[in-house]
């Protein structure tokens, strides 16, 4: 008797904090999955690759762009896309350290909702990161990084179970501080990271300068970062996302984003042009990724890796043949057109 006892204490105690653990993370949605807090996007455990998908499904047309890139594709507003391109309705899926492993499978879904609308895309915009290609993604590996089941392929009760069984106390408390904040506030908190949305930076020409980019926009420590050991892979992702463009006519541009402080993640420049070239072999690049110039100006920068909008929009105008304020080195087409 006293064994029965205790096993049903046991099952009954697992039980609770089983349902502790589920209510704490669905009320305090740390992750933002579930919608129950309103608050702004900058908090560090927010799942940009859900909120994109959120964002797309809410959008009241379909979609006939699609711009795919890392955290610093946040620069290429749909706005201004759709405006360049002739486009009617662009959907921006940059997500911190987004890779091949979140492009691809984003575009086979969004051509999948395509058919299902009885649409086409017409446009796909790809910004690719030299000196983060090739590293071990965070796509489905951090709680904070697991793609929607709609996008990932895996059945939607391992996504919720995932979201409802993490014990993450360092996280709840975060989430709980930023609702406590907020109530007392009644105004939104400061940003704490780029991808939430930062004020347009004023036009700035290339000449102005503005200092050392050294002095201005140091690179942090990067002990984090991974080798970048998964290339090939990634490449072999490329030409898959290359292949499905081709099949249904859509136009492609591949952009390499600038970097600030190349010499950093390039020592040796003859790894990046190998890089590059290694891309221009599958499909046409342009490559903005080392201008001098660009580094030395504070206002075309949020901080050392990200770009503002102003950068984004020349880079789109470089590629449309359009008149821009900066040296004819910012923006090299790579690979042969047309193919």
């Amino acid at each position: 008797m006293r064994v029965r006892s205790y096993l049903i204490g046991v099952l009954v105690g697992i039980t609770a904090l089983f349902a502790g653990v589920a209510a704490t993370n669905y009320l305090l949605d740390p992750q933002g999955v579930f919608g129950n807090i309103n608050t702004d996007e900058n908090i560090p455990n927010w799942n940009f690759r859900y909120q994109k998908y959120r964002v797309f499904r809410s959008a009241p047309k379909a979609h006939d762009g699609v711009v795919l890139g890392s955290s610093r594709a946040v620069a290429f507003i749909p706005a201004a896309v759709e405006e360049r391109f002739g486009l009617r309705q662009v959907a921006e899926f940059a997500v911190p350290f987004g890779l091949m492993t979140d492009h691809l499978p984003v575009l086979e879904y969004v051509l999948r909702d395509a058919d299902s609308r009885g649409s086409s895309l017409k446009l796909v915009l790809l910004v690719v990161d030299a000196d983060m290609f090739g590293r071990s993604p965070w796509t489905n590996v951090n709680l904070n990084a697991y793609q929607p089941p709609q996008v990932s392929g895996e059945p939607g009760q391992v996504f919720w179970l995932r979201q409802l069984t993490a014990y993450q106390p360092k996280a709840w408390r975060f989430a709980l501080s930023r609702v406590i904040a907020e109530h007392n506030a009644r105004r939104p908190l400061p940003d704490a990271t780029v991808a939430g949305g930062q004020p347009a930076a004023a036009a700035v020409s290339p000449s102005e300068g503005g200092g050392p980019a050294a002095a201005v926009l140091a690179v942090p420590e990067l002990s984090w970062l991974s080798p970048q050991s998964e290339i090939a892979n990634q490449l072999a992702m490329l030409e898959r996302l290359v292949a499905l463009c081709r099949e249904r006519a859509i136009r492609l541009v591949v952009l390499m984003s600038p970097m600030t402080r190349t010499g950093d993640f390039f020592p040796d420049r003859g790894a990046l042009e190998r890089f590059v070239e290694d891309v221009a072999r599958i499909t046409p690049v342009w490559d903005f990724s080392r201008p001098d110039w660009l580094p030395r100006s504070r206002a075309f920068w949020y901080d050392w890796s990200h770009y503002t909008p102003l950068v984004a929009n020349m880079m789109m105008d470089r590629v449309l043949g359009k008149p821009i304020a900066a040296p004819d080195d910012f923006g090299r087409l790579r690979g042969a057109v047309g193919r």
